[in-house]
């Protein structure tokens, strides 16, 4: 969070939107999500020691029943599954291992931030060595989320898999997302701390009469 905003600018943006009046539902919605938050917070401390291992069982279960492996393209499912943020790369989930393939931009800094994923170099292109090493162990069958690639990576990946079977699905990591392990835990709490302390300045310094 505090890599893309500054929490000056976030009070500043959050002034300016309320600025011209603050409706008493404004309020009631407030201390009503306020005291949500907190009671999710404490079922989410309950489940974390066991998230790990719940999602470990679950991605094996998918595996084994729909695909050798599951390929991944887009960013932001990348960096939840492997904890590596990166503006390129691939990454192909196996039983075996997570492979995260990476251009010469990324590969010092994948290594220095000991990401969870096994990390693989790439100088011919990422999405064609990613698929060489799908070929190379052997995998048959492969799964793509639907709701996570264009239209012309889908088709690069037709072209680079021949005699691979290309299975599609729709939101393949939604259940495991919404299962939050410490470290997640501890991102919403700094988020909700943030939006708490933005929304008390804003009552501060605004009136519904301004």
């Amino acid at each position: 969070f505090y890599e893309y905003f500054n929490y000056n600018d976030v009070k500043v943006a959050a002034e300016n939107l309320y600025r011209s009046y603050l409706q008493p539902e404004v309020m009631d919605t407030y201390y009503i999500l306020n005291s949500g938050i907190r009671e999710a917070e404490l079922d989410l401390v309950a489940g974390a020691e066991a998230s790990d291992s719940k999602k470990a069982g679950i991605l094996a279960s998918r595996l084994e029943n729909n695909a050798d492996a599951i390929i991944i393209l887009d960013d932001s499912t990348r960096y939840w599954l492997t904890g590596f943020r990166s503006s390129a790369g691939v990454s192909v989930l196996s039983l075996k291992e997570t492979a995260l393939f990476l251009d010469g931009r990324y590969v010092e800094k994948a290594y220095s931030e000991n990401c969870d994923a096994t990390i693989y170099p790439c100088q011919k292109g990422i999405l064609s060595e990613a698929c060489e090493y799908i070929f190379q162990n052997s995998f048959k069958t492969v799964l793509v989320d639907e709701n996570r690639i264009s239209l012309g990576e889908y088709n690069s990946l037709l072209n680079l898999l021949k005699n691979i079977v290309l299975k599609t699905q729709k939101n393949i990591f939604s259940e495991l997302i919404s299962i939050k392990n410490q470290e997640e835990i501890r991102y919403i709490k700094e988020a909700v701390k943030i939006t708490d302390e933005c929304f008390l300045h804003i009552l501060n310094v605004i009136n519904k009469n301004t």
